[in-house]
């Protein structure tokens, strides 16, 4: 069932490059965020898929991911005035990743990069499982779909705290603004830049409230 998908403008055939690369990118940090809070809470936390305006939501900590090819011009889309504006009682974060398309036989096609997170979720808990399958299919991603004829490779990531003076359209906007898009240069960025033990050790302090 693909209708949160449809309803954000999909097709009901395969994902776009671009939108094969953006599932990339979240599954990439969807991994990274299991191995420090769990399985079932990484996956109940990544809300991209089901059309909220942040990828991953934390107690007290926001995660947006964009994907962009290593290669190309330092900047990255934002799709929303929400994407980065605050919330209260929230740290925001910015987390880019690099996702580039190889040729054979480097590289893994999207359906390879899927299948190593479903054996993962596979031997979770049953509900972790559940919610995995349903984010799959809210993102547009069936098995029985073709994507061999593209392979992709993983790269490092470069990661923001979005606060204060960061480049980005500020809420809220003046009667008669809507639908906004824009894109950031990640030069002017290098500022808020930060490595990703910090964002890891905020996303460990979240999980701490939460459980206490």
């Amino acid at each position: 069932m693909r209708w949160h998908h449809l309803l954000r403008g999909g097709r009901n055939d395969l994902l776009s490059i671009e939108e094969q690369r953006g599932l990339l990118g979240e599954l990439q940090f969807l991994r990274r965020l299991a191995e420090l809070v769990g399985p079932w809470a990484a996956v109940e936390a990544w809300k991209g898929p089901s059309g909220s305006s942040r990828d991953f939501e934390l107690d007290g900590c926001l995660v947006e991911v964009k994907a962009r090819r290593g290669a190309a011009k330092p900047f990255v889309q934002i799709s929303s005035k929400d994407q980065l504006s605050d919330v209260d009682g929230c740290r925001l974060f910015l987390v880019v990743s690099a996702v580039d398309a190889a040729i054979r036989p480097d590289g893994k096609t999207l359906t390879d990069h899927v299948r190593d997170l479903e054996t993962f979720y596979a031997t979770a808990e049953p509900e972790a499982y559940r919610l995995w399958e349903q984010a799959l299919a809210d993102a547009g991603f069936d098995f029985e779909d073709d994507y061999s004829e593209r392979c992709w490779t993983l790269g490092k990531t470069s990661e923001f705290e979005v606060s204060g003076n960061f480049p980005r359209v500020a809420a809220p906007l003046k009667p008669g603004v809507s639908g906004v898009r824009y894109s950031i240069a990640l030069d002017a960025c290098a500022p808020f830049r930060i490595e990703p033990e910090t964002l890891d050790a905020q996303i460990k302090e979240g999980l701490g409230g939460w459980m206490s």
